[in-house]
């Protein structure tokens, strides 16, 4: 009988697979998978959601990155380093206010075509739902279940 050492490492190989067991299961951890602490948190209301379309992604992108609010944003955020003066470079007067303008708009629509361009490549919903809950403890706690349901 001629000893192969291929089977013989496959066999041992599958005896090794066999004796492998589960981990036992989280004591802290109820069946739906959330800590229990979390279940003495007020439960907030389930709110409807629907998957968003294409054209609804293509809107969101519209609004956050070309609207009035977008260059309102731009326009605070490089008044803000106007008076900080940042960077030195660029210096004050209203040229370095335009650079400093430009700079923050420019970094505006890059971070929307990312997000956007990410979103539709994942079929991400990077939309904001508030939580209508009456108390900052329903709050809280849909924060925290919509944190470790958006991990699993």
């Amino acid at each position: 009988m001629k000893f192969n050492a291929l089977s013989v490492l496959l066999q041992v190989a599958a005896t090794l697979c066999c004796a492998q067991t589960t981990a036992p299961p989280d004591p802290t951890l109820d069946p739906a998978g959330l800590p229990r602490v979390v279940k003495l948190l007020p439960q907030p209301a389930s709110e409807p959601w629907q998957k968003i379309t294409p054209k609804q992604r293509w809107t969101l992108y519209q609004q956050t990155t070309f609207s009035g609010i977008a260059v309102l944003g731009a326009a605070t955020g490089a008044a803000f380093s106007q008076w900080l003066d940042s960077p030195t470079e660029w210096g004050q007067g209203a040229e370095g206010y335009g650079r400093r303008l430009a700079s923050s708009y420019g970094a505006t629509i890059i971070n929307g075509t990312i997000q956007y361009g990410s979103a539709a490549l994942f079929h991400d919903d990077n939309r904001y739902y508030r939580s209508k809950a009456p108390s900052f403890g329903a709050r809280f706690g849909a924060v925290v279940i919509g944190a470790k349901r958006s991990r699993q």
